[in-house]
């Protein structure tokens, strides 16, 4: 059976189709200039969640990152983000001609918080702490917590390090969106909640949240010490469902 076409429908159409065009999506190629090994690595780091590929040339690119106040001779490419060595926050933001300046080095202050976080002796107090010979509760929950504070300092144990380098990756994906250049997350967002249950207490403790939990529609992993106290096959079966 042949249909007869709705001219007034099909302008319809095509004028919805014309305000909201199909949107095209693609990894930005992006190249960087005048930055060291670490650096590279850092702004890597920094632009990880999205989709991006890296090549060596700048006329490769949609946009350049380099080093430095003066726009590199060599630079092929018609949108740049310098990443000034000093301050610069008179000179922050768009300079015209598809060029951003970003108020401070975003790349250092990335490295430096890095290498807290990853830092040697951090390390060693980790790898102290998650391999004791004997069970840790053990230990009084009052001296563990005397013994976490006194490391306050240098664990990063309130995130404001991690914090900081989102601080930095905010500020560079702005600087692409200041120039017309909107990057795609890889995968949308995520948030992962685990709980170890090394008590009996905990245990008892462990059904009360996983109620608070479901109200609110939170799917989460449960890890029990079978071996350290009785799990009754009911809860057991409780905390494993969602």
């Amino acid at each position: 059976m042949q249909v007869e076409s709705d001219p007034i429908r099909e302008e319809k159409m095509q004028t919805a189709h014309n305000l909201n065009p199909i949107r095209k999506t693609y990894s930005l190629k992006v190249s960087m200039i005048g930055f060291d090994a670490s650096e590279v690595e850092a702004i890597r780091i920094l632009l990880y969640p999205f989709k991006i590929d890296y090549v060596s040339q700048s006329k490769e690119s949609d946009l350049t990152i380099s080093k430095g106040m003066s726009e590199p001779k060599d630079v092929e490419c018609s949108k740049l983000i310098l990443v000034p060595v000093l301050e610069s926050d008179n000179l922050f933001g768009s300079q015209g001609n598809g060029v951003i300046v970003l108020p401070y080095d975003i790349v250092s202050a990335c490295l430096e918080k890095l290498e807290k976080v990853m830092h040697h002796k951090i390390s060693m107090t980790y790898n102290l702490s998650t391999r004791l010979p004997f069970d840790y509760n053990i230990v009084p929950s009052s001296i563990r917590s005397k013994l976490l504070s006194s490391n306050r300092g240098s664990l990063d144990s309130d995130l404001s390090r991690h914090l900081s380098i989102e601080a930095q990756r905010k500020k560079l994906v702005e600087s692409f969106a200041e120039l017309g250049l909107i990057l795609e997350r890889k995968h949308p967002p995520t948030f992962m909640i685990t709980h170890d249950i090394d008590t009996e207490k905990g245990l008892e403790r462990a059904s009360s949240l996983k109620k608070i939990e479901d109200d609110f529609g939170i799917s989460s992993t449960w890890f029990l010490v079978s071996s350290q106290y009785p799990i009754s096959k009911e809860v057991a079966r409780y905390l494993g469902e969602g």
